[in-house]
C-alpha cells in the first residue's frame, strides 16, 4: 500500500468487529488515534517533517510525518518517566534514520501532547526541537483526548469503519433529514394555501 495509507495495523480484527457488534447504538465512525494525531499535526504553521508524541498512562503514541504525510506510527508501553519516554522517541528516530533515509545529524521537530512535559530539559541533547500548536500555545488542554475527539467529530475526519457497520447511523441521519424536509414542505404548502 502507498505510504500515506499505512497508518495503523490491527492484529485482532475479529476482536474489534465483535466489540463493534456488541454496541447497542449505531456506529458513526471508527477513527484510529494515529490518524487523528496526523491530522492535528498537518497544521500549516508546523514543520512538514514532525514527530507527534502523545503520552498516556503508561503508554506513548508516536506518529512521524514526512512532508505532512504520516509514514510511521508506534504505540509503546512506556512508563511515565522522562528518560523512558525519551528513549522511545530516540529509538524511533534511529529506526527512521536507518530504514527510511531520514538524514542523520539534522535537527528534528517534536510536538509533545499530554504528560510528556518532563522531557523538555533532556530533549535538546538529542537534536530535537519542541514546537507547539498555535491554537494551544497559551493554554494546552489538560487531557488531549478531548481536542482529538472534537477532531473526530468534524466532517471529513478519517474513519476506517466499513459501510456495513455504519449503515444504521447513516440511515438514522437520512431519516431525520427526510422528516425535517417533509415538515418544511407541509408548512410551506399550508402557508401557500
Amino acid at each position: 500500500a502507498p505510504t500515506r495509507h499505512v497508518l495503523f495495523g490491527v492484529d485482532a480484527g475479529g476482536r474489534i468487529d465483535a466489540e463493534i457488534d456488541a454496541l447497542p447504538q449505531p456506529i458513526a465512525a471508527v477513527v484510529p488515534m494515529s490518524m487523528l494525531l496526523a491530522r492535528l499535526a498537518q497544521n500549516r504553521t508546523l514543520p512538514a517533517d514532525l514527530f507527534v508524541v502523545l503520552a498516556g498512562e503508561g503508554s506513548l503514541r508516536i506518529v512521524f510525518l514526512r512532508a505532512r504525510t504520516p509514514v510511521l506510527t508506534r504505540l509503546t508501553q512506556t512508563p511515565n518517566e522522562p528518560k523512558a519516554q525519551l528513549d522511545e522517541i530516540v529509538r524511533t528516530l534511529r529506526h527512521l534514520e536507518n530504514n527510511l533515509g531520514l538524514p542523520r545529524g539534522r535537527e528534528n521537530f517534536l510536538l509533545l501532547l499530554g504528560g510528556a512535559r518532563g522531557l523538555t530539559p533532556v530533549i535538546t541533547s538529542q537534536r530535537l526541537q519542541l514546537v507547539e500548536l498555535p491554537r494551544y500555545q497559551k493554554q494546552p488542554p489538560a487531557d488531549w483526548r478531548f481536542p482529538l475527539f472534537e477532531l473526530a467529530l468534524k466532517d471529513g475526519a478519517p474513519q476506517v469503519a466499513p459501510m456495513a457497520r455504519r449503515v444504521g447511523y447513516l440511515s438514522s441521519r437520512l431519516g431525520r433529514a427526510a422528516r425535517v424536509l417533509s415538515i418544511v414542505i407541509a408548512l410551506a404548502g399550508i402557508g401557500a394555501v
